[in-house]
């Protein structure tokens, strides 16, 4: 069978590693364009790969939000759904970065935990050497 999105391909049967919003939902068998790349699954396995994203909560996560202005500046709402899914809570620190067209927004606390769990002081030391720097780790 030829490839519906690139009409040059062959889909061949194989695994797909299936992600929504950055969390691995699990293997699932589909049909994968040899060329293009494009999986295709049928509805008992696209069934599965909802109830993976219910049991890990992320289903319906997606929303639309409108953006605001609050004096010179403009603010996102993050709706409630979303907020209570990252643990995010009212007046905390978050560090925002545009990637590519995205705008990414990471909690403090997020940032942290995984500076923590990525670098052991022990590494650190070896290259970190002054009272400000020993400061700034202690910091994160």
């Amino acid at each position: 069978m030829n490839c519906p999105i690139c009409g040059k391909g062959s889909l061949k049967r194989g695994k797909i590693k299936e992600y929504m919003f950055g969390v691995y939902l699990g293997e699932f068998p589909a049909d994968i364009c040899n060329k293009c790349g494009e999986s295709f699954t049928d509805s008992k396995t696209t069934a599965e790969i909802e109830q993976a994203a219910k049991k890990k909560g992320i289903w319906g996560m997606g929303a639309n939000t409108k953006i605001t202005k609050t004096g010179n500046s403009l603010a996102v709402r993050i709706p409630k759904k979303i907020a209570d899914y990252l643990k995010l809570k009212n007046g905390e620190e978050a560090y925002i970065h545009p990637e590519q067209n995205k705008l990414i927004i990471e909690s403090k606390s997020y940032q942290r935990d995984t500076t923590t769990a990525l670098l052991s002081e022990k590494s650190l030391a070896k290259t970190w050497r002054t009272k400000e720097q020993d400061k700034t780790w202690r910091n994160l």
